[in-house]
């Protein structure tokens, strides 16, 4: 049961950092403004280590 709980957190850590990676970097860079893009990239660089902490208390709990 452990397993199962594993697996689907790490599913979707997996396709919340898809999600991030493909979408939030475009949606500013959009803006057609290089300093947005540099923004854009940090912040999805945060958006990425706040997943990977949810997602290792998660894995961690189960």
């Amino acid at each position: 049961m452990m397993h199962n709980r594993l697996v689907s957190a790490t599913l979707a850590y997996s396709l919340a950092l898809l999600t991030v990676s493909l979408f939030l970097p475009y949606s500013i860079y959009g803006q057609g403004n290089w300093q947005s893009q540099a923004e854009a990239e940090v912040m999805a660089a945060t958006q990425v280590g706040k997943l990977l902490e949810l997602s290792q208390a998660a894995a961690t709990r189960a």
